[in-house]
């Protein structure tokens, strides 16, 4: 049988993060903007490649929505890092709350706007071919077979979700950082860097392989809830300390 106070717990948490989505509700009008206009820097094509023969010309451009889902990685890095600011913080104990409900209500909140950000950013890419056919005159387009597969681009929204969700609570860990101290943004990854270059350590080729080379959906999913596993641990521990301070 739940306890009084879990129930209070599980209630306190689920108006906050109620709270939050209605009172943040201009993050999300800052996504429609930038992805917008990532469609439209993305008319000029990611790639183009060109073939001349006989009597035959040819030039073919690519387009996806890559500048679209980058716009959505920063945006869900400045999104989680403005959660860790002083003023937001202090609007959750508008509720009787605690520092781990405050903590928990934003990641929750974290992974409601990486979820929509990263269904959207998908989606943008057929709005663009829709552009391109409709709009521009593009008339031969060919689509990606996969893009045309519920199974793949369920699995390719997926993983834009958790693309976001990766960099928003690297975010949420570097507002953390900063609420100690402004310095320590600077000094923890020049620490970082520093021991990689003493040791001679190909650090960041690393984790750009592991995260963006593996080709197992099931392991990339692992290794994404452990890393943003330890990143939202580390900054509940930070978040702690500012309250014990306080």
């Amino acid at each position: 049988m739940m306890s009084l106070t879990e129930v209070n717990r599980t209630g306190v948490l689920t108006n906050q993060v109620r709270y939050k989505l209605k009172s943040y509700i201009d993050v999300f009008a800052t996504l429609v903007i930038i992805q917008l206009l990532g469609v439209l820097l993305s008319f000029d094509g990611s790639a183009m490649s060109s073939y001349t023969g006989y009597a035959i010309e040819m030039e073919a451009y690519y387009y996806s929505a890559d500048i679209v889902m980058g716009f959505t990685i920063v945006w869900g890095f400045v999104v989680s890092l403005l959660l860790t600011t002083k003023a937001y913080r202090e609007d959750d104990f508008a509720f009787v709350a605690n520092r781990m409900t405050s903590h928990f209500s934003s990641i929750i909140f974290i992974g409601i706007a990486s979820v929509i950000g990263g269904m959207t950013a998908v989606l943008s890419g057929f709005l663009l071919q829709v552009l391109m056919y409709y709009g521009i005159g593009y008339q031969n387009i060919l689509i990606s077979e996969g893009l045309t597969e519920p199974l793949y681009m369920l699995t390719g929204m997926a993983g834009a979700v958790l693309f976001i969700f990766l960099f928003s609570s690297l975010g949420y860990f570097v507002g953390m950082l900063a609420q100690v101290h402004w310095v320590m943004v600077i000094v923890v990854p020049a620490a970082f860097i520093g021991v990689t270059i003493m040791l001679n350590l190909n650090v960041m080729p690393w984790l750009g392989a592991f995260f963006f080379q593996e080709s197992s959906f099931p392991v990339f999913l692992t290794k994404i809830v452990l890393a943003t596993a330890v990143l939202f641990t580390v900054a509940g521990l930070i978040s702690n300390r500012l309250e014990v301070k306080r």
